[in-house]
């Protein structure tokens, strides 16, 4: 089942959503953590943060402001 976080949704561009999962990629990688260690935090699935990762979901506010409390970043960092 699917958290509240996840159900929620952004509108963007597909570029832009690719644009921002790999900085998510990027700043998870850097921190040494694995999707599975942030999906754990954040009560999430392994296989949303890997689909947030590559831009094929969307990441809302609320989501966002979280996985940045989670890879002790702020949400600039991952919206560039």
């Amino acid at each position: 089942e699917e958290s509240v976080l996840a159900k929620k949704r952004v509108a963007t561009t597909p570029e832009g959503a690719r644009a921002i999962g790999e900085r998510l990629a990027g700043l998870r990688k850097a921190k040494g953590l694995t999707q599975v260690d942030v999906a754990g935090a954040l009560g999430l699935a392994q296989g949303l943060v890997s689909k947030y990762e590559t831009g094929d979901l969307l990441l809302h506010g609320e989501l966002i402001v979280e996985f940045a409390r989670v890879l002790g970043v702020s949400a600039d960092d991952i919206l560039g």
